[in-house]
């Protein structure tokens, strides 16, 4: 089975990135929305790229029929069968990977950036991808999930620069 994605960029116009980055959006947020975020780090070196959660709902709290006024937002996964959507975005992840990876020279560094229930995305993506680790991986306002594997976080990460970032008031500091 398939399922469609979106995926929304900018630096379209680099064919040769020195740096792409892959970042990934929080709980109720939608992927142009929060690329946005990243415009001043679109210097015509590098090429940013935000995948959508396959999973959206509205996030307006009164009831009954939603129309085009009604905000909707994306969740990467919730509990319910978290293990079948947590392979569906391993696997979309790999692909948005693939296919940006084509315009990499040997030399375009990958950077990839999760953001509060992104982080958890972005980590689980990273160790269980069967592509190859990124240079950088930053994890914004969460910290790694408690279901990774450490020892096979530890291998898959070697080689990879983790930085985490918190707000000073930040609740999960």
């Amino acid at each position: 089975m398939q399922r469609t994605g979106r995926v929304v960029s900018l630096g379209a116009e680099v064919t040769a990135p020195r740096e792409c980055w892959i970042v990934l959006h929080g709980y109720r947020q939608l992927a142009d929305r929060f690329l946005r975020r990243f415009a001043t780090l679109d210097d015509g070196t590098r090429r940013i790229v935000a995948p959508e959660a396959l999973n959206r709902f509205y996030v307006d709290e009164d009831g009954g029929p939603h129309g085009p006024e009604h905000r909707v937002g994306a969740s990467w996964m919730t509990r319910h069968r978290r293990e079948d959507d947590i392979a569906d975005y391993v696997h979309y992840l790999d692909r948005v990977a693939a296919v940006e990876s084509e315009r990499f020279s040997p030399a375009t560094r990958l950077v990839v950036l999760g953001f509060s229930q992104g982080v958890h995305t972005a980590v689980r993506w990273v160790v269980r991808s069967q592509r190859p680790a990124p240079h950088t991986l930053v994890l914004w306002g969460a910290g790694p999930p408690g279901d990774v594997e450490p020892a096979r976080a530890r291998a898959r990460l070697t080689s990879t620069r983790v930085v985490t970032v918190h707000g000073r008031t930040d609740r999960h500091r």
